[in-house]
């Protein structure tokens, strides 16, 4: 019984000895297509022993872009309305909140920027080949709207390559269709990177956010102070 408890034990320590080695890949999949959106997400853990998949449901994007509502009890907003009073006293203590937190969103961005920046370093793409094929019934017309997606797709990945590493150049294609009305685009992406290093960045930006909250407004505006 001893000996299989020291096998049970001794199993553990490898794992755990192994686990922040161990490298996750993340595949990203968007389609877009007749104006439907598709996204999925696989992940991949353990060489591939341990995987999930997250599949979006097909919904559309439009100039209004996604929206979100509450619905709320018209009662009792009319209630809170009642009841509500401004005064000179309500104004300075609410511009004082708002300058405290934009002090803190502040501080936060540039906690969040720098332990990102030292994390995105281990980050590898494995993967990146982006398609798109547009078209607005009008040559002249396709023919701009192919340059300006080019310069987008090309900004991006400049932007990208700066902070991560390419295990193989990216791939961008856009092919203009002059004599359609359409915009369809295929993404599919991978990234890897280990485990350890993801540990590593939350407990750190943990650590730097403690210290702030422990060093209160002070903290705060030092930090900010220091960025």
């Amino acid at each position: 019984m001893d000996v299989i408890w020291k096998l049970l034990l001794g199993a553990i320590l490898i794992i755990l000895m192994i686990f922040p080695l161990t490298s996750v890949r993340i595949q990203v999949r968007y389609w877009r297509k007749e104006e439907k959106d598709h996204l999925e997400v696989y992940v991949r853990l353990f060489w591939g022993l341990i995987r999930f998949k997250s599949t979006l449901p097909s919904f559309r994007l439009d100039q209004t872009g996604v929206s979100f509502w509450r619905e709320q009890d018209t009662r009792q907003v009319s209630d809170a309305k009642k009841k509500g009073r401004i005064s000179l006293k309500n104004i300075k203590q609410f511009r004082a909140k708002l300058s405290r937190i934009r002090r803190q969103i502040a501080s936060f961005n540039h906690i969040t920027l720098e332990v990102s920046r030292r994390f995105l370093r281990h980050v590898v793409c494995e993967r990146l080949r982006w398609d798109t094929s547009v078209g607005t019934g009008d040559a002249a017309s396709t023919g701009v709207l192919t340059g300006v997606i080019w310069g987008v797709k090309t900004s991006l990945v400049g932007f990208a390559g700066s902070y991560i590493r390419w295990a193989c150049p990216p791939r961008l294609n856009v092919q203009p269709l002059f004599n359609n009305d359409k915009v369809e685009t295929t993404l599919d992406s991978i990234i890897r990177f280990r485990i350890g290093y993801a540990i590593v960045a939350v407990i750190r930006l943990l650590i730097r956010f403690v210290r702030n909250n422990k060093g209160g407004e002070e903290g705060w505006q030092s930090t900010q102070f220091k960025a």
